[in-house]
């Protein structure tokens, strides 16, 4: 049923995005993840979050348009209590979080190679651990990777 390399991490759904169209990859994997949480509905989760990595490639999809996947992201936030990240390399992850309806705050810019890949992943088991711990997503989450991404530019 799934499309896109998808991974159940705990408390995090991830979703590598790596040079494949971010709108038509967000739509499908909300759809796709959506569908995997029913299909595994007696598993119970905390929370869910939706964790969105992009090398800034072509991210202009004539399928899906920025309002349909921010429509979608918000009725999963609101709705069922969804937390979406955003990482983002060769683009303003900022900005271009803001456009699908991602909390700015949840964004970050990070250098799309070996490095800065790798420190993502650490990050993201930190922020796991910490939202473990205290049921909150820490408000510096992501200082390693703006560090790194400020210290390299």
């Amino acid at each position: 049923m799934l499309d896109l390399p998808c991974v159940l991490l705990n408390y995090f759904i991830l979703v590598w995005a790596q040079k494949m169209e971010l709108l038509i990859l967000t739509e499908h994997g909300l759809k796709d993840l959506w569908f995997l949480i029913l299909a595994f509905q007696w598993i119970k989760l905390d929370s869910k979050w939706f964790v969105i990595t992009t090398d800034g490639m072509e991210n202009a999809s004539r399928e899906y348009t920025y309002e349909r996947v921010r429509s979608m992201i918000e009725r999963q936030e609101k709705k069922y209590g969804w937390e979406f990240l955003f990482l983002g390399a060769n683009i303003d992850a900022a900005a271009e979080a803001r456009r699908f309806g991602i909390d700015a705050d949840h964004a970050v810019d990070y250098h799309c190679d070996p490095e800065g890949t790798a420190l993502n992943y650490e990050v993201l088991s930190e922020t796991v651990k910490t939202f473990r711990s205290t049921g909150k997503l820490s408000p510096k989450w992501k200082d390693r990777i703006d560090e790194d991404y400020k210290n390299r530019k």
